[in-house]
């Protein structure tokens, strides 16, 4: 596959998941009907991504101190997941993979703070 295929790739891709994420927030934003946390529905526990839809509608309204307040972890991660996501496109689009030590160390170090702040919100 060459680049300008894998450049079409990525933009239909883009495409389909901002259509998905417009849809879920109009969804969300005009009716009561949201996804729930299957982890904190059976365990009664909050999962580290529990408050990420709140978080993300509040940071649609500009409230950044209410987002922050909704999922502290995400909310600090989301940037760095961005630029990131934005390395790994790069790299899929200049040599059609994404294989890379930054990528690897973004990676494991959200995993381990996710998990983190998972058992710590739960204390």
């Amino acid at each position: 596959m060459d680049r300008s295929q894998r450049v079409r790739r990525v933009l239909c891709i883009t495409g389909v998941l901002a259509a998905i994420l417009s849809g879920y927030y109009l969804l969300v934003s005009m009716t009561p009907i949201v996804i729930p946390c299957v982890f904190h529905e059976i365990t009664g526990l909050l999962c580290p991504g529990c408050g990420v839809t709140r978080m993300l509608l509040a940071i649609s309204r500009g409230e950044f101190v209410e987002a922050f307040g909704y999922n502290p972890a995400l909310f600090v991660l989301l940037p760095v997941l961005a630029a990131d996501l934005c390395w790994c496109t790069y790299l899929y689009i200049r040599y059609g993979r994404v294989k890379s030590r930054i990528h690897s160390a973004v990676m494991w170090t959200a995993i381990v703070i996710l998990l983190v702040f998972g058992v710590w919100r739960n204390f």
